[in-house]
């Protein structure tokens, strides 16, 4: 516990999705380790919020209004916890945390979870290179988000790869009975219209009708599941 430190994160959502997922496995390992993290959310009793408070997390609802409001809060707030360092999950957030922290001396991390064209697209080419180099280091989940990044905003360095993790204790074995010799086509998906399941099922149905003899298995939840 000598080498604990304070750290601040800030996800903008905490629902049920694969980034904040993500990042409740980073919260975790770090506590383990004996760190203090606080998180701050722009929303409040979201899906991992339980889970995080359950760790012995803070998690501070930021309800400031508009960007300016928002700015201010997580000022006042870094200023009060002095991290060692804050990191943001989200892209969009990234300007949020890396501007007061760094105003306060504070290294600020910030994220990529998509492909790089997506964050691009959904700010603009302004407001995303503002989160993007705002940061004092940029982490992606990807080489592809990396490297897509590297194009859109060739200046400086390239995002750092910080893989996914599974914690493989949260699954039990799944007896599958196949057939060799039948080829098997996996989905694993959380089962909203995002993830496009249905092109599965109708790939599925292709292949059948052309001859092929194939296994098909879904695995995810969600409102499309039946």
């Amino acid at each position: 516990m000598g080498s604990s430190k304070r750290y601040f994160f800030l996800a903008a959502t905490l629902g049920q999705g694969g980034a904040e997922k993500q990042f409740y496995y980073l919260v975790k390992a770090m506590v383990r380790q004996g760190h203090n993290i606080v998180v701050g959310c722009f929303a409040s009793g979201e899906f991992w919020q339980p889970a995080l408070e359950a760790l012995g997390v803070r998690v501070v609802h930021l309800d400031a209004v508009g960007k300016l409001g928002r700015l201010r809060q997580l000022y006042k707030l870094i200023k009060l916890i002095k991290p060692e360092l804050v990191f943001s999950m989200h892209f969009y957030s990234n300007f949020y945390l890396a501007l007061p922290a760094r105003l306060l001396g504070i290294k600020a991390i910030g994220s990529i979870r998509g492909n790089g064209y997506h964050e691009y697209h959904e700010l603009g080419y302004m407001l995303a290179a503002v989160c993007y180099y705002t940061p004092h280091r940029v982490l992606a989940n990807s080489a592809h988000g990396s490297a897509n990044m590297k194009k859109i905003f060739p200046m400086g360095k390239a995002a750092q790869v910080f893989e996914n993790s599974i914690d493989t204790s949260d699954y039990a074995p799944v007896g599958l009975k196949t057939v060799p010799e039948v080829p098997v086509l996996l989905l694993i998906a959380r089962l909203v219209p995002l993830k496009r399941a249905e092109l599965f099922l109708q790939l599925l149905e292709k292949l059948t009708e052309m001859g092929h003899s194939i296994t098909g298995v879904v695995v995810g939840y969600g409102p499309e599941e039946d």
